[in-house]
């Protein structure tokens, strides 16, 4: 029997230099791409991620600057030299036995005799509020419909907050620059 002699494989051709630039070019151009590419999604990145810095540090450490309140001032009024208390926003509460589905909004004036009177009655504005809060829940829609009701809803305040706070100069008077009921 033969032999077979095992086949050559066909020789492979050596690489010349202008086939292995060639070939070095087209893998360096897809490099170059890539590494833009890169480049430009790092960049976004970047920015993005400043401008989100920016907004966090608006949002949660640089506090925007606010007005100071101020504190209402006594204001005379010219015939007897009387002073005036205002709160700043209307107090609203529900209407006692409606489910709280009405509700009553009030804004009260205290008239005040004296300057130490009115210091006395801002520095205990928070025990003011929560009686008249207190007065004012306690009120059914039967009592807020009366005519009469401003009238006898500014006697109570009176004498409830003049004996609750216990003013060195008592209020004089109570009026109402709003009083809705819905």
């Amino acid at each position: 029997m033969a032999k077979k002699e095992p086949k050559e494989a066909p020789a492979e051709k050596a690489p010349d230099k202008a086939e292995a630039q060639e070939a070095a070019q087209p893998s360096s151009r897809k490099g170059g791409a890539k590494q833009i590419l890169l480049s430009l999604v790092l960049l976004i990145a970047l920015v993005a991620g400043a401008a989100g810095a920016a907004v966090l540090a608006t949002m949660f450490i640089i506090e925007p600057s606010k007005p100071e309140p101020t504190e209402p001032e006594p204001q005379e009024v010219e015939e007897g030299r009387e002073y005036e208390f205002k709160l700043e926003e209307a107090l609203i509460v529900n209407v006692y036995q409606t489910q709280q589905r009405r509700y009553l909004s009030v804004k009260p004036v205290f008239v005040m005799e004296s300057n130490g009177g009115l210091e006395q009655l801002k520095a205990k504005q928070g025990e003011l509020l929560h009686v008249l809060i207190g007065i004012l829940k306690g009120k059914t829609l039967d009592q807020l419909d009366d005519p009469q009701v401003t009238n006898t809803l500014s006697r109570e305040i009176v004498e409830t907050v003049n004996i609750k706070l216990e003013l060195e100069s008592p209020i004089a008077r109570v009026r109402f620059m709003q009083f809705v009921v819905q």
